[in-house]
């Protein structure tokens, strides 16, 4: 940020004056597996955008999975998948969603 308070990107030409979007972070997920198996669940990987919607660059992106993780049925069924995105001004912006597996035939 600068002393006007306000967010300057890479590649911007201009001031953008609100926090960065998260795009496509994922709905919550829910798949139904055999039991005793595990599944590999996709999705299409969030990023971040400007005010005009362009992309941003992140510095460090944490993510506790990517997509194409294999799943398996466990005791609560459902995971929680984060993402923390680091920008290179110091904004921290988070996407999250849950990702279910449960054994067919079972409710």
């Amino acid at each position: 940020m600068n002393e006007m308070n306000e967010y300057i990107y890479p590649g911007y030409q201009g001031y953008a004056t609100a926090s960065p979007t998260v795009v496509n972070c994922p709905q919550n997920i829910y798949r139904e597996i055999p039991e005793g198996t595990s599944t590999r669940v996709c999705w299409e990987e969030p990023f971040l955008t400007d005010e005009t919607g362009n992309p941003i660059e992140t510095e460090y992106i944490h993510q506790t999975h990517h997509s194409g993780s294999e799943f398996f049925i466990n005791g609560c069924n459902e995971q929680v998948v984060h993402y923390t995105f680091y920008d290179y001004y110091g904004t921290t912006t988070y996407c999250s969603f849950s990702v279910t597996i449960r054994a067919s035939g079972k409710s």
